[in-house]
């Protein structure tokens, strides 16, 4: 089905079942106004300096847009209510047409399709300092860096009750995802301004996906107790490729690299769910959920004189290493089953509590063969045939408890608390065409995880509240190397793919939240959040170390003000910083500064003012703006790191009611983006008028 065209046999569908229903158009009573809507809207955008990074800060067209921004309709007949809410939006590909008709009596039926655009920025890394390039720019600009993903979606919806106990739902969807956004993963070159190689050429993803999805599930109720019935499939077929040029414009040394992957993948679900409620202190509940996953696997990955390049092992401008895969198949399949029970418990008025148990198995084979090649120092080819193994065995039990208790004065507490413990098995062997293994790994793996949480919510006196949140996350993995390729000697320059003993991630985090109501017409929220995060790591014949640490803290202060009937005013501020540290950062001697401190700490701020100027006038003003100073040119050694970017935005809205069931509204913005760690390349200034009328009928 060509479903850029559907929205046309929707609106067709939408007509054809007004007239076969003679659905009359709902009347409004005297003095009321009507709840059918047209909205008409159009804007369009005057933009200085880089359209990319407009487009993909504000989401919108600057070449305009314009069209029916929401149409709400709804008439009720002696058969049922009839609702129809549409959008069409050209320039900004933002469409949505939706049908539905309602039997309060027998169910219901609704058909839609919905499509928009987003939009991305395919602008890659810059080295800011000193630079001098070829192509006169502080970057390399290979491909236009306006980059978008057009998303789509097409339904049909039903729900038929029998009688007082049964009802029956059946869904159909179909998703698909077409177009192009940009990588983190960026190429190599030379353009450096005598910095040497550094990898900041952007590249870009192709993307195409599609999905058809059918969900049905089946209720049974009586009285106290209930039963659902569910199966669900899901079927998609995935084609992505990243793109990306090595040594772009470079004579001898220029060479593409399309990274395709491609699987066709069926998912069939079955899930079972019951309740039962024995008195007002007991309510029983549980579930059972069995999945099979089969993919088709595909792909290649190819370096040649042009995107998607069929593998030549002569080709003029073959380096050495230049390693990639062709006539890449497999296949996998995954079972999951999920068992799951849990009750609830209020044995007082002042306590609830939940206890619930959960195991679930998981067992996964993957078999996988393809080509891979290389090139030698003499740049002489090499193709190897592969095979690729892989089993994996995992069985979970997860124990939870939760409790909420009132009994003390102006106090609420909650309580949680996660338990999980899982062991499993990894097998995984590389072959070559004469299945001699080249790279075997068998491990066994077990995991333990705790999870606590309090909450304490404190109501102090009528016009004052806190909210007191702590949790604790702790997750201990072990790695248990029955048998491997690897030398795991302490002498061994080599131990992969074995060399993994242990990993602890440990998590504490705290928060405060005040809600003040210093006047009757004044609200503040205020909000402290700190985040502490350690991951601890040994490998086979090391220490234990301190692989990482993470720490964020985020503050946030909201406002609500009105100072009289007419005027309202919305503030808030957000503080946020946020830092990763590894111990590569404290390398010393020749990888000094080769990886820094991951910093990205920023603040925004937002105020917003509505005046109620008469009774058919009103004025909204608004300013935002955003500061982050994070960037590091770090390209003497390694690549860019951070961000440093200013923006402000200010816009006024005016909306007048011509009567009851007319207004218009009219909108003014101003934006300005300042990218210092682009060198300049994402600055733009923007001015935005846009216009709409509503019409209620």
């Amino acid at each position: 089905m060509n479903f850029k065209i559907a929205n046309h046999l929707l609106g067709s569908s939408a007509l054809l079942g007004m007239l076969v229903l003679g659905v009359p158009a709902a009347v409004a009573a005297d003095g009321e106004v009507p709840g059918n809507v047209l909205e008409i809207a159009g804007g369009g955008g005057w933009v200085k300096g880089d359209d990319a990074a407009y487009a993909k800060r504000y989401q919108l067209n600057r070449d305009g847009f314009g069209g029916i921004e929401r149409l709400l309709y709804s008439a009720t007949g002696d058969n049922g209510t009839l609702s129809i809410e549409a959008r069409a939006l050209a320039g900004n590909n933002d469409y949505l047409f939706k049908l539905l008709f309602v039997n309060d009596e027998r169910g219901s039926f609704e058909i839609g399709y919905r499509e928009f655009r987003t939009w991305y920025d395919g602008t890659g890394s810059v080295i800011a300092s000193g630079l001098a390039t070829a192509n006169g720019r502080a970057v390399v600009s290979l491909f236009d860096d306006m980059l978008t993903i057009d998303r789509s979606q097409f339904w049909m919806d039903g729900m038929f009750k029998s009688g007082e106990h049964f009802k029956f739902h059946l869904r159909y969807t179909h998703n698909e995802r077409d177009g192009q956004k940009d990588s983190t993963s960026q190429a190599d070159t030379t353009f450096t301004g005598g910095k040497g190689t550094r990898r900041i050429a952007a590249s870009f993803y192709d993307i195409d996906e599609k999905q058809d999805l059918v969900e049905f599930d089946a209720t049974y109720t009586a009285g106290a107790w209930e039963g659902v019935g569910a199966i669900r499939w899901d079927n998609r077929e995935v084609s992505h490729a990243r793109n990306m040029r090595r040594r772009a414009l470079e004579a001898g040394q220029d060479r593409s690299i399309s990274h395709i992957e491609t699987n066709d993948s069926d998912l069939f679900n079955a899930r079972g769910y019951i309740r039962q409620e024995y008195n007002e202190q007991l309510t029983f509940n549980a579930a059972y959920s069995h999945t099979k996953v089969d993919t088709v696997l595909g792909g290649s990955r190819v370096v040649g004189p042009e995107y998607y390049s069929e593998w030549n092992p002569t080709w003029a401008n073959r380096q050495f290493r230049d390693e990639g895969f062709f006539d890449l198949t497999g296949e996998s399949e995954t079972k999951l089953d999920v068992w799951n029970i849990n009750a609830v418990y209020t044995p007082t008025e002042t306590f609830v509590f939940v206890p619930s148990l959960r195991f679930e198995s998981e067992s996964r084979e993957v078999v996988s063969e393809f080509a891979e090649t290389n090139f030698t120092a003499a740049r002489v080819a090499t193709v190897h045939e592969l095979e690729v193994l892989s089993e994996r065995k995992w069985d979970e039990w997860a124990a939870s408890l939760e409790g909420r208790y009132t009994g003390v004065k102006n106090w609420v507490f909650i309580g949680k608390a996660l338990w999980t413990e899982g062991d499993g098995e990894i097998d995984e062997d590389r072959l070559d065409h004469s299945h001699v293994s080249l790279i075997n790994r068998d491990t066994l793996i077990s995991k333990w995880t705790e999870k606590y949480a309090l909450t304490a919510n404190w109501y102090p006196a009528r016009k004052v509240n806190f909210a007191f949140i702590y949790s604790f996350w702790n997750r201990y993995t072990d790695y248990d190397t029955l048998s491997t390729s690897a030398n795991s000697s302490l002498t061994s320059g080599d131990r992969y793919p074995a060399f993994l003993k242990s990993l602890d991630l440990t998590t504490n985090d705290f928060a405060v939240r005040m809600t003040l109501r210093p006047a009757s017409n004044v609200m503040l929220v205020s909000r402290l959040d700190l985040q502490k995060t350690e991951l601890d790591a040994n490998q086979i014949g090391l220490n234990l170390i301190e692989a990482g640490k993470y720490d964020t803290m985020v503050f946030s202060q909201s406002v609500n003000w009105n100072p009289s009937s007419r005027v309202f005013v919305q503030g808030m501020i957000n503080y946020v910083e946020d830092t990763l540290h590894t111990p590569a950062n404290d390398v010393t001697g020749a990888g000094a500064n080769l990886a820094l401190e991951q910093v990205n700490d920023y603040w925004a701020a937002s105020i917003s003012v509505g005046i109620a100027v008469n009774e058919q006038d009103d004025l909204l003003l608004n300013y935002d703006q955003f500061f982050a100073d994070n960037f590091v040119d770090n390209s003497t050694v390694s690549v860019p790191y951070g961000l440093d970017r200013k923006d402000h935005s200010f816009g006024a809205t005016w909306v007048r009611r011509l009567n009851d069931r007319t207004k218009i509204s009219l909108r003014y913005a101003y934006a300005k983006n300042k990218e210092a760690s682009s060198a300049g390349l994402n600055d733009f200034e923007a001015n935005l008028l846009y216009g709409k009328l509503e019409y209620r009928f």
